[in-house]
């Protein structure tokens, strides 16, 4: 598209604005004379569409043609791409569920040295009440009860795999899959505008929550 006609376009909507600012509508013959103005400004408008089509549908067909020939050849990559990540997260999930169980007795081991360690430091502490004053007793009782126990697991699941120039580093995202619709929140749900469209074209005039009413629209031909 050349400048000119860009220019040309530009020149003929600027007249029409102008023209524009003289429009009231105060009688019949007002009405008559906003009619040939709103088909004006829609005839223009069909006439830059038309233009602006002329240029850009067989850009958009070559694209669209290119876009689904590489799509096409890169669908079966994604394919084996999402089979291959997918046992990647099995085989990781098992071995996470090992670990845990792991981690769970070593965590049991961690406290009961936990609790021998404890009662350590009140025997050690009986053995120190004629030192101490009441006073400073009760405060090393009381420190010890409130230590607490909070285990340290020393194995873990990598995060990060290395195979030569590759590298995969595995990250835990929360997602979510609907287990029941019913019983979703109402802040959760989007009203589908397009299906209650199609209804009152069918001829629903009633529907909850929705107000069903009337408006004037202009065709001009």
């Amino acid at each position: 598209m050349t400048n000119t006609e860009i220019i040309k376009i530009n020149k003929n909507v600027k007249s029409i604005q102008d023209e524009a600012g003289s429009i009231m509508i105060k009688n019949e013959q007002d009405v008559q004379n906003a009619v040939a103005f709103l088909q004006k400004i829609r005839s223009w408008k069909k006439r830059i569409n038309d233009i602006r089509l002329s240029y850009t549908k067989p850009l958009n067909e070559s694209l669209k043609r290119i876009n689904t020939d590489f799509k096409n050849s890169e669908k079966p990559l994604d394919i084996l791409d999402k089979d291959v990540s997918q046992k990647m997260c099995d085989y990781r999930e098992k071995e996470a569920e090992k670990i845990r169980k792991q981690q769970k007795k070593e965590a049991e081991k961690q406290r009961k040295a936990f609790e021998k360690e404890q009662e350590r430091k009140r025997k050690a502490l009986e053995k120190q009440q004629d030192e101490l004053t009441k006073k400073e007793a009760k405060e090393a009782e009381k420190e010890i009860e409130q230590e607490e126990f909070t285990p340290t697991p020393t194995i873990k699941q990598e995060t990060t795999v290395r195979s030569g120039d590759a590298k995969m580093v595995a990250r835990k995202v929360w997602t979510f899959e609907t287990e029941d619709e019913t019983k979703i929140p109402r802040e959760f749900l989007k009203v589908d505008e397009v299906l209650i469209r199609n209804a009152i074209r069918s001829g629903a005039r009633e529907i909850k929550g929705i107000r069903i009413y009337q408006k004037e629209n202009f065709s001009i031909g």
